[in-house]
């Protein structure tokens, strides 16, 4: 894979990646989004494994890598990678009519990847009976804390129990 290294987007005198590099501000510099969406009424199990297998198949091709978490009404997704790839595949999810009121909840700057093994890991919590309250409180929010994006993201590998 070929990596083009570009000028850092943050100051390169903190970016970990450029100082382990040592390329005084020149790096891969990568994002991580999450977003809440509702799913259109119609959306069925089928459709949902079809997402998950389109976003498995696309996100290897352009070195996207997240996971999807699909609870109740809504999906909660996790993305992570180079910035112009983010946003070129949220313009994209915000077009997909399967889904409604897309909004990112959540993003950082980040150094090394959560789900690097994961060019979309699937999550589907839809027949739980007790969704955790965080969740829901996630869905209303226009934008959510450090904190709570890292409880997510423990959901999201299975390293909570639910």
């Amino acid at each position: 894979m070929l990596i083009i290294f570009t000028r850092c987007s943050h100051n390169p005198r903190y970016c970990l990646y450029c100082i382990k590099q040592n390329r005084k501000g020149l790096c891969y510099s990568m994002k991580q989004i999450i977003y809440v969406s509702k799913k259109q009424a119609e959306v069925s199990q089928l459709d949902i494994e079809s997402i998950v297998e389109q976003a498995q198949q696309f996100n290897r091709t352009v070195d996207v890598t997240g996971a999807l978490l699909s609870v109740g009404d809504y999906f909660y997704q996790l993305l992570e990678g180079k910035e112009s790839k983010l946003d070129e595949l949220m313009k994209k999810i915000d077009l997909d009519s399967r889904h409604k009121e897309v909004k990112i909840v959540f993003q950082s700057d980040i150094d090394a990847r959560d789900f690097s093994t994961w060019s979309m890991k699937f999550v589907d919590l839809s027949a739980k009976q007790d969704v955790p309250e965080m969740l829901l409180r996630i869905a209303q929010m226009s934008s959510i804390k450090p904190e709570m994006a890292i409880g997510l993201k423990f959901m999201m590998k299975g390293e909570v129990d639910l």
